[in-house]
């Protein structure tokens, strides 16, 4: 888990902000009870409020750890459980409820959470004015009772606005950061792979180079030889005799390394999904590839590498998932993909580019795809493509 220095900053400050909160509470919030209160009921008051207070901080952290960390409705859970308690013990603590909204909530849903929460906000404060749970703004007393009460709801909106506002932007770096280094991760997959392809590529670019000039070439001098040699008599054979018997060495030299240059030898398909999935830290992704899988054919192993991608990315932007299972095995007659999230799943799946694109490829090298997904249960799909014997 990694953190940008934007959300360690606002983690610190709002962990002072909870701590000196504590001591305002404690301090002031406290009433001292008569003195004919039995001795049980103080220490079960306070007792009570440190737990509210210590369940408070717990949820506030658990929504703060790491933008996206989080299942949406776990987060709005936690998030409606700070609101409860912080109306519990201090409103002043919805500050700090601002600040992990867009934690959990992205985008246009976390404004929408915020102004609902203002709303209330403002409400509470007025159904409270009156009663000793309304705290005006120090300083305010001289005015109007209707001002004092309109000027400090104004107040509190303003702290959980510019509370809001932090939160949004540390939360936004964080779920930058993170799309970047999965971004990084596919690019530098993709590179490997392209590299791999382009030496296996260059390899028979070479040898056929070998074969179509230097083997010719070497074939004609033979040719040429064993005529001379058919000509000439005496003294002057025997040089000629040792001029076509390094040739014909040559000419099987050649031959053998234009052999090792043609065979077909595996992509390396697994250190490219390896790095792939370790460059996508949420959800964890879980590799499983076989040691005995071995892809020659290229154009098969960039489908595999492009279904994977695509697996990826689906569960990373849709599924708010916690763990993505990829397995790839070896079949008698073809080569299986299987991928599976634990996220939310859907009713029914709508085939976009990304899934479409995935099909046409396989498709293209007679494979095919299926894809599954019901609610609750996540989203799973399985690539087959068939693989011509000796290639893989």
């Amino acid at each position: 888990m990694s953190f940008s220095r934007s959300q360690i900053l606002l983690q610190v400050t709002s962990l002072i902000f909870y701590l000196l909160a504590g001591v305002q509470v404690f301090a002031q919030k406290v009433p001292p009870l008569p003195q004919d209160s039995p001795l049980w009921v103080r220490p079960l008051g306070i007792g009570l409020a440190v737990g509210i207070y210590l369940a408070f901080g717990l949820a506030f952290w658990w929504t703060i750890r790491d933008p996206g960390s989080l299942p949406s409705w776990r987060g709005v859970v936690l998030v409606g459980a700070q609101i409860v308690l912080a109306l519990m013990l201090w409103t002043n603590l919805l500050i700090l409820v601002a600040v992990s909204i867009p934690f959990v909530l992205p985008g246009r849903k976390a404004f929408i959470w915020i102004t609902i929460q203002a709303a209330l906000t403002a409400g509470f404060a007025v159904l409270a004015e009156g009663t000793s749970m309304f705290e005006p703004t120090p300083g305010l007393s001289h005015l109007p009772w209707p001002v004092v009460v309109g000027l400090t709801v104004l107040n509190v909106l303003a702290f959980q606005a510019f509370a809001f506002s932090l939160g949004y932007m540390a939360a936004s770096e964080g779920r930058r950061g993170r799309e970047l280094a999965r971004l990084n991760a596919e690019l530098q997959a993709t590179q490997e792979l392209l590299a791999d392809s382009s030496r296996m590529a260059e390899r028979l670019q070479i040898s056929r180079e070998l074969h179509d000039s230097l083997g010719h070439h070497l074939t004609v001098l033979n040719i040429n030889l064993e005529l001379a040699k058919q000509t000439v008599e005496g003294r002057a054979a025997e040089p000629v005799q040792e001029a076509q018997a390094v040739t014909r060495l040559l000419l099987s030299d050649v031959r053998e390394v234009v052999s090792s240059l043609r065979e077909d030898r595996p992509v390396d398909l697994r250190r490219a999904l390896e790095t792939l999935a370790a460059g996508t830290p949420e959800p964890r992704v879980l590799l499983s590839f076989p040691e005995d899988l071995e892809i020659r054919d290229p154009s098969q192993a960039h489908a595999l590498f492009r279904c994977v991608q695509e697996a990826i990315t689906n569960t990373v932007r849709h599924a708010r998932a916690q763990n993505l299972w990829i397995e790839l095995e070896k079949e008698e007659n073809g080569i299986a993909l299987r991928a599976r999230d634990d996220g939310r799943g859907t009713v029914a799946v709508r085939t976009g580019n990304g899934l479409q694109g995935m099909r046409e490829r396989l498709e293209e090298i007679g494979g095919r795809l299926e894809i599954e997904s019901r609610p609750g249960q996540g989203f799973s799909l399985l690539a087959w493509m068939p693989v011509a014997e000796g290639m893989a």
